[in-house]
């Protein structure tokens, strides 16, 4: 028998007829045990166990030869008692039409960006390739500075050879690129500072309304409450001043809050040009 003959199947073999069982296997040798069992059934053209999903399916053969299928619940019910037939599960049923037409597109779509990004990848290399070209090809064409051969100090900074181009002014693209940059940017603060006056305007307005809105809310409290408020805003009585801490004296040396000490700083005694003031108005200190 040659074995570059073109083998076909007699029947499709996606189109033959599936059914499901449901049993239930502890181990792979009970799911090894069931496919042995049920394989020798009459009818049988294949089966699948998969022991996690409890489950069994097997192909039957094409019309002539059918499946006895009360031979494969009898086996089945060796492993599981319970054992029974069930609805195929949705991936086990035959694709239709649509469905193969669905995945066939995708597989094309998939196919198609793999192929853009490799593209993509190679076209990249090749500009980077040329990039070092360009890059090694300047290098050449480039003065190095070397500073006097003056050791340099210890910790100090060492700062190396700099390299100049070989020509004094830049290219023509420089310039334009330059100019270019620079006409964007004077657009771009022009037009920032057109936004930052609409944006002052529009708070001048909205604090003009809102003062318009107090005075009427004043206004109309104080006619309800039926007695008069004085010009500045404030109630008769006056404004209302807290108490003031005790005055500063330079001879304390009051520093700012001491969170970051331990303790109080030592105080020294009081010299005697000093004059000492009673326990209540000493300086305090927090820690």
């Amino acid at each position: 028998m040659k074995s570059s003959q073109n083998w076909q199947n007699a029947v499709p073999v996606d189109k033959l007829q599936k059914h499901q069982l449901k049993v239930k296997m502890c181990c792979a040798k009970c799911e090894e045990k069931v496919v042995e069992e049920i394989r020798e059934v009459h009818g049988v053209f294949d089966v699948r166990g998969e022991r996690f999903n409890s489950k069994v399916v097997v192909v039957s053969m094409p019309p002539p030869n059918n499946l006895n299928e009360h031979e494969v619940l009898r086996r089945a019910r060796k492993v599981d008692k319970k054992a029974r037939f069930v609805d195929l599960d949705a991936k086990e049923k035959p694709k239709t039409e649509e469905q193969k037409k669905k995945e066939a597109e995708e597989a094309k779509k998939k196919k198609e960006e793999e192929e853009k990004k490799k593209k993509e990848a190679e076209e990249k290399k090749k500009r980077e390739e040329a990039l070092k070209k360009e890059h090694e090809a300047a290098l050449a064409n480039v003065i190095t500075w070397r500073p006097p051969m003056v050791p340099p100090q210890w910790g100090g900074p060492y700062y190396p050879p700099a390299p100049l181009p070989q020509g004094y002014y830049p290219g023509e693209y420089f310039f334009r690129e330059f100019t270019a940059r620079q006409k964007e940017e004077e657009e771009k603060k022009k037009k920032e500072a057109e936004e930052k006056k609409k944006k002052e305007e529009e708070e001048k307005k909205k604090a003009k309304e809102a003062e318009e809105m107090k005075k009427k809310e004043q206004e109309a409290a104080a006619s309800i409450a039926g007695y008069m408020w004085n010009p500045n805003g404030l109630p008769w009585g006056g404004p209302y001043y807290p108490p003031q801490p005790y005055p500063y004296y330079p001879e304390d040396l009051q520093e700012p809050r001491p969170s970051q000490w331990y303790a109080p700083r030592y105080q020294y005694p009081p010299l005697p040009f000093q004059k000492e003031r009673d326990e209540y108005s000493r300086p305090y200190f927090y820690y």
